[in-house]
């Protein structure tokens, strides 16, 4: 018993080393070999149990990082590290099935278009609020917009906004830049222009581009 116990403890510190070393490789740009390296030692990774590596994986696929950009593959590595609960495993899946597609904005059209994935609102909020109970910010500040448009749930704003404020506090400037639009037009909270140009002015400082533009109109209604 005990020996199999130490066995499965010594898998897992190889596991986790060996993933390491791919994340090196991973983020070594200097070497043009590298993502090759590191998708090979993801895979090794994996297979010896490795939970974060199965997710790396998937990374890979999404990114054509040591293998061409198939992100049907990314989604099925993805999905085999969310059932072992891998936290951007899964708030990825969340928005994958939220948007309906294999990934985010580092896929062009023609390669979005090309994974099978049927847009599902109610399983992307499923995925998003396992991420967001362990305090994903990213999965957080979705979930508030599924909230807010009642999309794939009930729609509640004042759900929403407590989703944007859990995001926001982490720093997430989407969601910074949310509670400022909530504020503004008084949508699951009071409406506030001093609470919302304060969050416009974090989002900005964060480098939100909108919260620029918004934060120089809300600077600029006393002139008006």
């Amino acid at each position: 018993m005990a020996a199999g116990h130490d066995h499965q403890a010594n898998l897992k510190v190889l596991s986790n080393a060996i993933n390491s070393a791919g994340v090196r490789s991973f983020d070594d740009a200097d070497d043009p070999g590298s993502s090759n390296a590191a998708l090979a030692l993801f895979k090794i990774a994996a297979e010896l149990g490795s939970v974060d590596a199965r997710f790396n994986v998937a990374c890979c696929y999404f990114n054509g990082r040591g293998a061409t950009v198939r992100p049907e593959s990314g989604i099925k590595w993805a999905t085999v590290a969310a059932r072992l609960d891998q936290l951007d495993a899964l708030y990825v899946l969340g928005m994958c099935y939220y948007l309906g597609h294999g990934t985010g904005n580092d896929l062009g059209k023609e390669e979005r278009e090309a994974v099978q994935l049927e847009r599902d609102h109610a399983n992307a909020v499923a995925y998003l609020k396992r991420a967001a109970r362990r305090r994903h910010p990213a999965a957080q500040n979705l979930l508030g917009h599924c909230y807010r448009l009642g999309h794939g749930v009930k729609q509640d704003t004042k759900k929403a906004f407590k989703c944007f404020q859990k995001a926001a506090a982490q720093g997430n400037m989407d969601a910074e830049f949310n509670l400022a639009s909530s504020y503004y037009h008084g949508v699951g909270t009071s409406k506030s222009l001093d609470d919302a140009e304060l969050w416009c002015q974090r989002a900005a400082r964060h480098g939100h581009k909108d919260a620029e533009e918004s934060l120089m109109a809300l600077t600029g209604r006393e002139h008006h």
